[in-house]
Parts: C-alpha cells; sequence; structure tokens
C-alpha cells in the first residue's frame, strides 16, 4: 500500500523545491534574450557556374527581403557544374551553407557569392564570424568580410587562396592560415555600433586553373551571430529565485535537525 506524506516537512519541501525550480527557470529564460538586427534593402545571394567546355555561363541571384529568411539558390547544367547557397537568417544569426561542381576544362568554375546589409538596434550587440570551405582541388577562394558603411572601416576582411595545381584538396577555416595565400585584417569576434550600416560580404570559389582536370567539388559555410552583450552580463540572481533556494536550503537544515534529535531519543 502506497501511503501519502502529510508531514508538514513534505508539505513544505515540495513546495521549497517546486518554487526554486520554477524560479530557475524564470532565470533562465530572463538571460537568454538575443540580440535585434534590422535588415537593409540590397541583401542578395548569388551562385553561379561556367563550363569552358560548352561556353555555357549560367547565374541565378536570389533577394533577402526580411527577416527570418529561409531559402535555397541553385544553378546547375545536369552535369558536373552547380553551384547552390541555402540560406537560414534571423535576427540573430545569419547562417549560409554552399555545394558546388564543375566540369575539368581550363578555366571552368563554380562561384557563390553575397551581400547582406543591416543595421543592430540595441545599445551592446556583439559579433562572431564563423565558416569553413571544403575542396577537392585547387584552385579555390574563400573570402569574408564585415564591413561598417557608417565609418567606411573593416571591422574584419579575412581571404584565403588554394593555387597548387594538382594537389590534394584542402579545407579552409575562416581566419585560418591554410592554402598559399591567407591574409586580412580585424577580428572574427567583437562589438557592433547601434544604427551604424554593415554589409556581411562572402565569397567561395573553384576553378580549374592554370590547367584541365578531371573536375572538383566543394562544399562549405559561413556564419555572423550575433548577441545582446547586456542581456548575458552577470547579475544576482532574482528575489524569486534567491527565496526559492534559501528555503530549499533552511528545510534541509530542518529535517537534518529532526533527525538527530531522533537518533538521541532511540539511543
Amino acid at each position: 500500500m502506497i501511503v501519502k506524506s502529510t508531514s508538514t516537512a513534505g508539505r513544505v519541501r515540495s513546495a521549497a523545491i517546486a518554487f526554486g525550480f520554477a524560479a530557475s527557470l524564470a532565470f533562465g529564460g530572463w538571460q537568454s534574450a538575443r540580440a535585434d538586427v534590422v535588415l537593409d534593402n540590397g541583401s542578395n545571394a548569388n551562385d553561379q557556374y561556367t563550363n569552358k567546355s560548352s561556353g555555357d555561363t549560367q547565374s541565378k541571384s536570389l533577394t533577402v527581403t526580411s527577416l527570418p529568411f529561409s531559402q535555397s539558390d541553385r544553378v546547375e547544367n545536369g552535369g558536373q557544374n552547380y553551384a547552390e547557397s541555402d540560406l537560414s537568417l534571423s535576427s540573430s544569426v545569419f547562417s549560409i551553407s554552399f555545394a558546388q561542381g564543375r566540369d575539368g576544362a581550363q578555366n571552368s568554375s563554380a562561384t557563390s557569392y553575397g551581400w547582406i546589409y543591416f543595421h543592430p538596434t540595441d545599445d551592446t550587440t556583439s559579433y562572431s564570424i564563423g565558416g569553413s570551405y571544403t575542396f577537392s582541388t585547387p584552385y579555390a577562394y574563400f573570402g569574408v568580410e564585415l564591413y561598417d558603411q557608417t565609418t567606411g572601416q573593416d571591422v574584419q576582411a579575412w581571404n584565403q587562396t588554394s593555387n597548387d595545381w594538382g594537389a590534394s584538396g584542402d579545407t579552409f577555416t575562416a581566419g585560418g592560415s591554410e592554402g598559399e595565400g591567407y591574409g586580412g585584417t580585424g577580428s572574427l569576434a567583437g562589438s557592433l555600433t547601434k544604427n551604424d550600416s554593415y554589409v556581411f560580404f562572402y565569397q567561395l570559389q573553384i576553378e580549374a586553373f592554370p590547367n584541365p582536370d578531371a573536375g572538383a567539388t566543394a562544399t562549405g559555410n559561413v556564419s555572423l551571430n550575433f548577441a545582446d552583450d547586456s542581456a548575458v552580463a552577470a547579475a544576482p540572481l532574482p528575489t524569486s529565485a534567491s527565496a526559492g533556494l534559501s528555503l530549499l536550503g533552511l528545510l534541509c537544515a530542518f529535517e537534518f535537525f529532526q533527525r538527530r534529535q531522533a537518533q538521541c531519543v532511540n539511543g
């Protein structure tokens, strides 16, 4: 038979646990506020391939109209040549992934590039940039840039190239030192200025250069993450959370005292 506890200590313990748990949830929700950025006009994504075997060049452009935005852009010829961008954009992160392929005729290529214009609306907005680009054989180019149009200054700019024809493929990482050429300026993480106009630019390309080969493929991604620094700054626990934790602590001490009394009486 199951016996329900009706003791005062049992009821208080349950209330304290529930109160503390609810308060911790409230505290977690309070701490998870995110930055807000507003999309500006002119944002777009572009994909293009050039097939030198047939002299065919095709491109496609996708206009980013508002946030959130989730859409794919692909151009292909039904064979080795294609370029695709998958965009997932929100006020807290711009995330874009890529897939590319080209034939092996000299100077055949596949390219993905784009510009995303925006401005932050929070007083304290931080950013972080990430990305990688994996290709099966050179030539390859990977570049990302965050530019402040209001001040006319690069916040961050980085590019990498691999032109070692005939070598095996590689993986570039944003800010990394892979490849035969790399360099840039600024930082992959930092702070943005409220209401300044920014543009986030990216470009990824594979090409049969300087000689023909058997063809190549590539995949990659870039991301620009935002956070509201004021929402995640260290702060005291809200009163409700402190009260719940304090009540639970007092209850534990009370139960320990009761057990000690019982031991003395029975001993």
